[in-house]
């Protein structure tokens, strides 16, 4: 008997420290970004900001209020973000909803439940981070054991951290075809909660809803073989020092709470670029068979 293992653990940090003299700005394929206003327009694809002193693969949109302190208030304590009905209401008329998130106190389960986005002074949203494309950490460990004529490899790959933009899962919210939809009105909530016409929906611009974390666990690989030498090869035994027989399977399991196909997308399916789910495919499971003469 003979065993062989393997374990890496690894973490990277980076940032970016100097754009040369240039301004800041976020990766778009629309031009939808307004780098002045500090708004998301267009598509999610305005979505990665590069700037200084900031990961590369830092996303920035708008962020979702899940507490009533992060509300933005003036003078007189009266509520300025955008989308508050009407009058002069205070923090006292909010109240955090079912999802975790802040709405209108009496608005739970009505057309007017309604999300909001952290905003400036004047009440105007903001662009802020709302996620990082960088995994905290990743580890892998391969083990092959070989007993007599038999041989199991197996790859058991970990990434923890990492966030993902789900814009797979924002399109269908445009549809109502994502079992969200289905979820939330089985809840009691009014269609246009997570419809079109939501907040969370954000007319297709970034929003921090739609940003899930990408750890994930997968049993990359299993390998098994069988080696037929010597007296077991009977009369082939003249001819041939070996055959060997073997099975295995990629992509077999993924352990992860992403509830998209694959955690691993990316744009330009580059696993080291932004990972950005537009209907990305995912990672084929496949299984072959292998059968080696030595002679």
């Amino acid at each position: 008997l003979t065993w062989d293992a393997t374990l890496n653990w690894d973490k990277i940090t980076q940032k970016v420290t100097s754009l040369g003299g240039l301004p800041d700005f976020t990766r778009s394929t629309s031009g939808g970004f307004n780098t002045t206003a500090g708004q998301s327009g267009g598509t999610a694809f305005d979505l990665f900001r590069v700037e200084q002193d900031q990961p590369y693969g830092t996303m920035y949109g708008n962020q979702i209020v899940t507490d009533v302190s992060q509300l933005s208030t003036d003078a007189a304590g009266n509520v300025l973000n955008a989308g508050v009905s009407s009058g002069e209401l205070k923090a006292s008329n909010f109240v955090v909803n079912s999802d975790g998130y802040v709405v209108e106190a009496g608005s739970e389960g009505t057309i007017n439940e309604q999300v909001f986005f952290v905003a400036d002074e004047d009440g105007n949203n903001m662009a802020t981070i709302i996620g990082n494309t960088n995994p905290d950490w990743n580890i892998g460990f391969t083990s092959n054991i070989k007993w007599k004529d038999l041989g199991l490899y197996f790859v058991v790959e970990h990434q923890h951290g990492g966030d993902i933009y789900n814009y797979t899962r924002q399109l269908l919210y445009f549809n109502d075809r994502h079992q969200d939809n289905a979820d939330y009105g089985a809840a009691g909530k009014h269609l246009d909660y997570s419809g079109a016409a939501s907040r969370i929906y954000n007319a297709g611009g970034a929003s921090s809803h739609f940003v899930e974390d990408g750890t994930f666990t997968k049993v990359r690989e299993i390998s098994l073989t069988y080696t037929l030498k010597g007296d077991k090869l009977g009369s082939l035994g003249g001819s041939l020092d070996n055959i060997k027989f073997g099975i295995s399977g990629r992509n077999l399991i993924t352990i992860t709470d992403y509830s998209g196909w694959d955690p691993e997308v990316a744009i330009g399916q580059n696993p080291t670029n932004f990972r950005f789910d537009e209907y990305s495919y995912p990672n084929f499971r496949t299984f072959s068979g292998q059968v080696s003469l030595t002679f």
